[in-house]
């Protein structure tokens, strides 16, 4: 089981998703009520068990006296959910051979409360609120994961080798993060920090090399997502990702005229998209232009990806090429020039 790639499932993005394909009307994704009020209830459960400090918003704030009756309300609730989840067959999850997981949550619920009972609720208590992400294991499970790279990733390692190994963390080196291993790390602690040396992450390619990408042609129906032509829930996915692409160029722009071109001049335009239906303020409507130039960029990484044997198709040239054709008078040439930038450097040269 990997931690970090369920914490990503169960989240507010993927019960957004969900709740934005049942109303486009996405066949697939009809009567899926059930499924993203499981997903929001262990999203917000798991905001809760993983608070860091007073300052968050909503469920990631630190358990205190100020949101203990809320937390133990929610709790509750979170309780009679889950001891009250079916199969099919209608047997209870909590009864079945499955619900080690489920008791799991339970248990840390109210382990939660009687801390708090026991380390804040007190008359001469010094703690004035619990961040519970210092409660958890993935610190330890970080410790062990820098253990098992210094010692080559040996599953058996023996006394001498483990003693080896944690003089070099202790005396070398702080911990490295680490994005194989079951966790990661949700902020910066230092843990057996005895010289100065910081860590860095390499470099990674965005988009593998033809080499690297292999097709099966006769499953292609299986894949239908690889197409060029773009469905209405693809377009909005686009559009979301036009609005990322807008707030790095304007990191980058100095002309006020260039930074308005990339805006939707009329942000309520279209109140029915992806964008509308996750932002809470802080997400950007990009232009008509912009959109285009990321929809023609998307066409074209399709195409590249079904054809990558073609030696046009499989040049950077041609698919610059083919974005100027297709979205080059949609925008003012320094903004289409930074977007053509930020696309090359996708490519290798």
């Amino acid at each position: 089981m990997k931690v970090r790639l369920a914490t990503q499932l169960l989240s507010a993005s993927v019960a957004d998703a969900l709740e934005f394909c049942r109303d486009i009307g996405i066949p697939e994704f009809l009567g899926c009520d059930g499924t993203i009020q499981l997903i929001r209830i262990f999203n917000n459960l798991l905001d809760v068990m993983n608070s860091r400090n007073m300052r968050a918003k909503g469920r990631k704030w630190a358990l205190a006296k100020l949101n203990v009756e809320e937390t133990k309300n929610f709790f509750e609730n979170v309780e009679v959910y889950i001891k009250h989840l079916k199969f099919l067959d209608g047997t209870l999850v909590i009864d079945s051979n499955r619900s080690n997981g489920f008791r799991g949550f339970i248990v840390c619920m109210k382990s939660l409360i009687a801390l708090y009972n026991t380390l804040i609720a007190q008359e001469n208590s010094t703690l004035n609120y619990i961040c519970t992400y210092k409660l958890s294991q993935d610190h330890l499970e970080l410790f062990f994961g820098s253990i098992r790279a210094k010692c080559g990733f040996n599953n058996n390692p023996s006394a001498r080798m483990f003693r080896a190994a944690y003089k070099r963390l202790l005396v070398h080196a702080q911990f490295k993060d680490s994005a194989t291993g079951n966790c990661l790390p949700l902020e910066k602690i230092t843990i057996l920090n005895a010289s100065a040396i910081n860590s860095t992450t390499g470099n990674c390619r965005l988009v593998e090399s033809p080499d690297d990408i292999t097709m099966n042609l006769e499953n292609l129906d299986d894949h239908d997502y690889i197409f060029p032509t773009l469905t209405e829930y693809a377009h909005h996915v686009v559009e979301y990702i036009a609005g990322f692409v807008v707030r790095k160029l304007k990191k980058q722009l100095h002309c006020e005229t260039c930074i308005q071109s990339t805006l939707e001049s009329t942000p309520n335009k279209n109140t029915f998209s992806l964008v509308s239906h996750k932002n809470k303020g802080g997400l950007i409507q990009p232009s008509d232009g912009v959109t285009k130039v990321c929809s023609t960029a998307e066409k074209i990484l399709r195409e590249y990806q079904t054809r990558v044997g073609s030696k046009c198709v499989g040049q950077p040239k041609y698919f610059l090429t083919m974005i100027n054709k297709l979205s080059g008078m949609l925008l003012p040439t320094s903004i289409f020039n930074n977007l053509i930038e930020f696309i090359r450097k996708l490519f290798p040269r």
